[in-house]
């Protein structure tokens, strides 16, 4: 049977806010083929997890200028307007959060998150640093899901894997926390979610 959960750890995008390179891009390239050439060969998520890892968005756009320089306009687009690819929070999981902050769970963020994109989206969105405590890929240097960031989590704040749920939108990032012995449910949406904390009796 497993333990009463007494923590709970959010990933942030797609969970909390919602984030996709497209909400940009396709604001930026009108021509079908190559809005999907950019995002499947130029904007690619290993490309994006280098940022997660730490480097900076500036100097990562650099770079990828470099390999794709017919992709110029568009990445400097991006290095400046990054956040359009945050336009909302998902107000739903904002609900949830706040209810689990009245019930009095103390909640953390696990996230891959750069350095200075997470910055710049305290600046417009607070809540995503609204949490008890939070470990920040871009500062750790570590990712999901490699199982370093998720002891950081333990470690740091002293927590029992056993006892906290972690909500994640990506299947992976929910299979590693669950091989640590974390409880941990994908997130779908957040009536799914609500479902989820309903069945565990943590709402």
């Amino acid at each position: 049977m497993a333990d009463k959960i007494e923590v709970i750890a959010f990933d942030l995008g797609r969970v909390l806010v919602d984030w996709n390179p497209s909400y940009l891009f396709s604001s930026l390239i009108k021509d079908k083929e190559r809005l999907a050439y950019m995002l499947e060969h130029v904007v690619t998520m290993d490309w994006i997890e280098e940022v997660d890892r730490g480097k900076l968005l500036s100097q990562a756009v650099k770079e990828r200028i470099v390999l794709f320089p017919s992709f110029r306009r568009e990445l400097e687009e991006y290095g400046r307007r990054w956040v359009e690819t945050i336009p909302k929070l998902i107000d739903g999981t904002v609900e949830i959060k706040h209810r689990l902050e009245e019930k009095g769970y103390p909640l953390y963020a696990l996230s891959n998150f750069g350095r200075d994109t997470y910055a710049d989206a305290l600046k417009i969105y607070p809540e995503l640093g609204a949490f008890t405590g939070a470990v920040i890929s871009g500062h750790e240097g570590y990712i999901k899901p490699e199982p370093e960031i998720y002891k950081i989590l333990l470690e740091r704040y002293d927590l029992d894997a056993a006892k906290l749920l972690f909500i994640d939108d990506r299947a992976d990032n929910v299979e590693m926390a669950q091989n640590l012995g974390f409880q941990a449910v994908q997130f779908i949406s957040p009536e799914a979610l609500m479902a989820d904390l309903i069945r565990l009796q943590v709402l």
